[in-house]
């Protein structure tokens, strides 16, 4: 093997280590394009309580906008509004979306909201994660969940 045929294999290799190590963000939005305020329940696969307190990328945020606005708008905003949180158990939060408005459920990268996430209830009706990503509007990398 000559230093020409090496020289190629050891890029390959590098570059190909270089390829793992990226990650795309790939956020979760629900908008409520109704009338009326909608409460949704967000059931998680694992116990949260210790993941809300160490969320450094802020996936427990709940960032939301009184508007029906696209996921570009999350991007770029700096002075994003939080959600309250109407309740915590082990396994699940609970909201409250206002009428016309779009909330960023889950923030993370390589879909992995969809690993993160069982099931979401809105006003008590469960509905599978693979189920809303299927019925969700694709923007770039994000996911968009439109109650009407």
């Amino acid at each position: 093997m000559n230093i020409m045929e090496r020289s190629k294999i050891l890029f390959g290799i590098i570059f190909l280590f270089f390829l793992l190590g990226c990650s795309i963000p790939t956020d979760f939005y629900i908008q409520n394009l109704s009338q009326t305020k909608k409460t949704v329940k967000i059931n998680y696969n694992r116990k949260i309580s210790k993941l809300l307190k160490d969320s450094l990328y802020g996936s427990f945020s709940f960032n939301y906008e009184n508007n029906i606005v696209e996921p570009r708008f999350f991007h770029v905003n700096k002075n994003l509004k939080h959600l309250e949180k109407i309740s915590i158990d082990s396994c699940s939060i609970s909201l409250e979306i206002e009428p016309h408005s779009t909330v960023r459920i889950e923030k993370t990268h390589n879909y992995w909201w969809t690993h993160m996430i069982g099931y979401i209830e809105i006003d008590g009706q469960p509905y599978d994660i693979q189920e809303l990503r299927k019925n969700s509007e694709e923007v770039k990398h994000d996911y968009i969940y439109k109650i009407k």
